[in-house]
């Protein structure tokens, strides 16, 4: 956010100091006697130079701040950590019941068929049968 509000008043610093400038400009070159384009008198000359050197002063400082602050780069959003949950937590679902002449695996003690070459509860080959 305070990026934002830098380069707004940079951009509000800069619009014044252009109106400055050119107000104290018009001021500077007013001339209320001419005779044949040469003027006799310039009632605004010191005024208006002053106004314009200071909307020029304005004009450079709010070209700055609006370049810098368009230029810093965006902050980053907060990083939230979740820790993932466990797969390996949830407990194994009861064995089935030992079909009749089966075989127990090493691994796990799951009750298999006779005929598995691999347990089918956690997938490990079973041992050849005796």
């Amino acid at each position: 956010m305070a990026e934002h509000s830098h380069r707004t008043l940079g951009i509000v610093l800069l619009v014044l100091g252009i109106v400055l400038l050119v107000v104290g400009v018009l001021a500077a070159s007013y001339c209320s006697a001419s005779f044949f384009g040469v003027c006799f008198d310039t009632p605004y000359a010191g005024g208006g130079y002053a106004l314009a050197g200071v909307g020029l002063i304005l004009l450079i400082v709010g070209l700055v701040i609006a370049a810098v602050s368009s230029s810093s780069p965006p902050t980053p959003a907060p990083v939230i950590y979740v820790p993932p949950r466990s797969v390996d937590s949830a407990p194994l679902p009861p064995p089935p019941p030992p079909p009749p002449g089966g075989r127990y695996c090493p691994s796990c003690g799951a009750a298999n068929v006779p005929a598995a070459r691999f347990c089918q509860r956690c997938g490990r080959p079973l041992p050849p049968p005796p």
